[in-house]
């Protein structure tokens, strides 16, 4: 399969000179500026930036982190003069180390951000659109103390200079049509002020003017006191945060709630709250029609909070930092997603019309014990009741410390949870306590149960009375998948027996001897069967599993139900570097392999390290117990639906003594869905006539196919062979030197990844192939690509070859390219024609990415 060649045919030429210059008649085409001998033997100095369009120096300065940086480049020349003042995003960022080293660096930094804010404010065009200010005073506390000590009133002056100004940025931002404004402010420890004899500042932004682009402004202002705007409007504002604020006293104190309003704000989607104290009323009301999104933690003084949200969708409240709330009424009929964590104290929850139909996900915290006579669990419980269509449940359980024997709290008020599918359970354990009555309640009201996720956290009480964590359970996070088919055998054990007898675990202590509570209890072998199979699973070597078999009664034959296994050989463990390791190795896999069959099997063979005195007899024999673990997982009476198979042959083999795989004979499957074969230094004969109906994924690496059999590849990934194949990877491929020609014929291939270095022609016929990667195939000469379906391509072969692409790749929205810039040899090829070529024919792109190589120029041929 030759391809005609796609290089344009080039006059006859005379003489050097002529030739030279018809390539550089050739490179112009691709160049602005014409560069000649005595500019190119300078060309380390040539300011290649400042040639750049104004657009593009803009974009680059816009991307600073900090504007001072883009404020210096005025000093560079008369090119950069003034080009800061067209940037659309205003970043100013005090170095915290700096202001407590260097005296007076905190008011040079606010008189720059003043002074750059209104030089923009005195140009028109163009505006400002983004400002984000931060200014730290805030540093560690030894700093504070040396600084204190010294007798400094530098602070003392630069706190209220530094909120006065703050509230100047706020007002800049919203007198002059900024779209966002993100101001943070860091004061000094309170400890610190009080010391100084000061107290914290107070930001007057009770004149705020109105605005009508300002969409996002999040204020973070460090503690200080701050009076809310009392006429502002902000009608495009959607997403607000204010955070370490202290709200003025009661007679202004109901703006703040008018802020949070649509009164305010009639497009607010997204508000947060945190770290807020109120001064003026202990209530605060929530009215915005179109809010969809609230954060609510740690706001102090606190008492009622109300929410009248008729659009909110996600709601979280963490109220045990809020620790003066008493009252919490919700109004939110569309809500989704709700978490409210109300553990601390009492709290009376108003759910309106008493349900929340729409809620999916919850979370909540519940406690399974206490000493005291409060019940602490009654507003989460309350909570489940009103969320009756939930179908994610979240539950943090909190199991205290108890001084003597109590029912479990919790055991009748959970109602039944019959949508739950997915639940998460996060415990944590202050003592010897057991779990079953409350943990076995709650499972067994989730009648649906999919998915299960455990993470418990075990604290105990060591001599002395000093508490430490001394071990957390192995079985920390785990999570159960209850397939459809096998509910109705898992339902009994997965509602009510995983956890029924789970006892705490229990470490031995230090300098005590041996007595009963000093025993380790042993808490997984009283998991159900389907839990105890599913760890085994996820062992990382069948070894283990079937050491399982002696550890008692309660694992034994266990590891015989696994669905899948993993064989793992490695030379550099010692158990395998033993005289005869490897053959006890093969000897295993052969017993486990007669005794059983599984669905998914992965087998890891690593001969690498292999010394050469003995690699001329192993190697060939572990090979030939390679070929026959394929051919028995393939041939058994119920073929695997997986298979993956790692073999490394020794690197220092010649060619000649090279291990050959052979696969000529293997068995067709119709059950096989998935292949993975990486042989590394290994020859491998390919198949000619078997069929894998099912196979949808086939991945083949590090092989180096035999001679003769490059046309069994062909038919190994196209449609004969895999008529349901999905996604190929063909990933450093060795092939004869006598057939070098690559066809891939697979109707139903969707994606595609190739790296195969001595392959000169390819062609694809793939009429549903979405995605292509071709990488490393340094030898391609010619690529026939027809793909009409073909959404993302991968380009990186950076020589000269043909391309037939079918004349179009209208679908490509996202492309990948590699580019070679000129050496400055003219005679060579030009090694980007079938890059640009492909550019040409993917006219519709929308994302493009471009690997540039620019090599070290040599023009010492010019001077000649």
């Amino acid at each position: 399969m030759k391809l005609p060649s796609r290089t344009r045919r080039r006059p006859a030429m005379s003489s050097p000179t002529e030739g030279a210059s018809y390539s550089w008649e050739k490179k112009q085409r691709r160049t602005t500026t014409p560069t000649t001998a005595g500019s190119c033997a300078a060309s380390d100095g040539v300011d290649l930036i400042s040639g750049l369009g104004d657009d593009v120096l803009v974009r680059i300065l816009e991307l600073l982190p900090d504007t001072r940086d883009a404020v210096r480049t005025h000093a560079l020349s008369r090119r950069w003069r003034g080009l800061w003042t067209r940037v659309p995003a205003l970043r100013f960022a005090s170095d915290e180390p700096e202001f407590f080293t260097d005296a007076g660096a905190g008011e040079r930094h606010l008189a720059f951000v003043d002074a750059a804010l209104a030089l923009r404010a005195a140009h028109t065009a163009p505006a400002v659109e983004h400002l984000a200010v931060t200014f730290k005073m805030k540093h560690g506390r030894t700093e504070e103390r040396k600084r204190l000590t010294r007798g400094d009133q530098e602070i003392e002056r630069l706190v209220p200079r530094a909120a006065e100004a703050v509230a100047g940025w706020i007002r800049y931002a919203a007198q002059h049509g900024l779209k966002s404004v993100a101001v943070e402010l860091r004061l000094p420890a309170r400890a610190y002020i009080r010391h100084g004899g000061f107290g914290y500042p107070v930001m007057l932004l009770h004149g705020l003017p109105s605005s009508t682009k300002l969409e996002t402004m999040r204020l973070d202002l460090g503690g200080a006191v701050v009076c809310p705007p009392t006429a502002a409007q902000f009608a495009s504002l959607t997403d607000l945060s204010i955070e370490h604020v202290v709200v003025a006293d009661v007679e202004i104190g109901g703006y703040f709630a008018r802020l949070l309003s649509s009164a305010c704000c009639p497009s607010l989607k997204k508000l947060r709250l945190a770290d807020l104290a109120l001064g003026g009323p202990n209530e605060l009301l929530v009215e915005a029609d179109e809010l969809s999104e609230l954060w609510i933690e740690r706001v102090t003084r606190m008492v009622f909070l109300e929410l009248r949200t008729p659009s909110l969708r996600v709601l979280h409240i963490k109220s045990s930092s809020c620790d003066h709330l008493e009252e919490l009424t919700i109004a939110a009929p569309r809500l989704e997603e709700l978490t409210c964590l109300c553990l601390q104290l009492p709290l009376f929850i108003d759910v309106g019309g008493g349900d929340l139909p729409c809620v999916r996900k919850l979370k909540i915290e519940l406690s399974h014990g206490d000493s005291y006579d409060v019940d602490m669990n009654s507003d989460s419980l309350y909570l489940l009741q009103c969320c009756s269509h939930v179908r994610c449940l979240h539950v943090s359980l909190d199991v205290p410390k108890i001084e003597e024997h109590i029912d479990d709290i919790i055991e009748d008020g959970i109602p039944q949870l019959v949508h739950v599918t997915s639940l998460i359970l996060q415990v944590s354990l202050y003592d010897q306590h057991s779990l079953g009555a409350g943990i076995t309640n709650l499972l067994a009201r989730c009648g649906n149960l999919r998915h299960l996720s455990l993470n418990i956290r075990y604290h105990i009480m060591v001599l002395g009375g000093t508490k430490r964590l001394l071990a957390c359970l192995k079985l920390q996070s785990v999570v159960i998948a209850v397939d459809q088919s096998q509910l109705d055998r898992a339902k009994a054990s997965a509602k009510s027996a995983i956890l029924a007898n789970l006892e705490s675990k229990r470490c031995p202590r230090d300098g005590v001897s041996n007595s009963p509570s000093a025993v380790p209890v042993d808490m997984i072998s009283n998991l159900c069967d389907d839990l105890l199979v599913r760890i085994l699973e996820l062992l990382p070597d069948a070894r283990d599993a079937v050491r399982t078999d002696r550890l008692s009664r309660r694992w034994r034959g266990l590891w015989t139900q696994v669905t899948a296994l993993r064989f793992d050989f490695d030379t550099n463990t010692p158990e395998f570097r033993e005289s005869g390791g490897h053959r006890r190795f093969v000897a295993f896999v052969d017993e486990i392999l007669k005794l059983r069959g599984v669905e998914h099997l992965a087998f890891s063979f690593d001969m690498s390290d292999y010394d050469q005195e003995s690699a001329h007899l192993t190697v060939p024999w572990s090979v030939q117990a390679a070929e026959r673990w394929i051919h028995h997982a393939l041939q058994q009476q119920q073929p695997v639906k997986s298979l993956a198979f790692k073999l490394l042959a020794p690197w220092y083999l010649p060619w000649s003594a090279r291990p050959v795989v052979t696969l000529a004979d293997l068995a067709s499957s119709a059950k096989l869905e998935t292949m993975h074969l990486d042989f590394s230094y290994v020859i491998l004969g390919l198949p000619s006539t078997i069929m894998f109906a099912s196979l949808t994924d086939l991945s083949l690496e590090n092989l180096e196919v035999r001679a003769g059999d490059c046309y069994r590849l062909a038919r190994l990934v196209s449609s004969a062979c895999c008529p349901r194949l999905r996604r190929l990877r063909l990933v450093d491929i060795k092939l004869p030197w006598t057939q070098r020609d690559l066809l891939i014929d697979a109707g139903t291939l969707l994606k595609l990844s190739l790296k195969i270095y001595d392959m000169q022609f390819l062609e694809l016929r793939t009429p549903s192939l979405k995605i292509l990667h071709v990488t490393g195939c340094y030898s391609l000469v010619g690529l026939t690509v027809s793909a009409p379906r073909l959404e993302e391509l991968e380009f990186s072969v950076q020589h000269h070859l043909h391309i037939d692409a079918n004349g179009d790749l209208s679908r490509v929205g996202r492309l990948k390219i590699g580019l070679l810039c000129s050496n400055g040899l003219f005679y060579y090829n030009d090694k980007n024609d079938s890059t640009i070529h492909l550019l040409e024919c993917c006219r519709l792109i929308r994302c493009l990415q471009v690997s540039l190589q620019v090599h070290k120029v040599w023009h010492k041929h010019l001077a000649s």
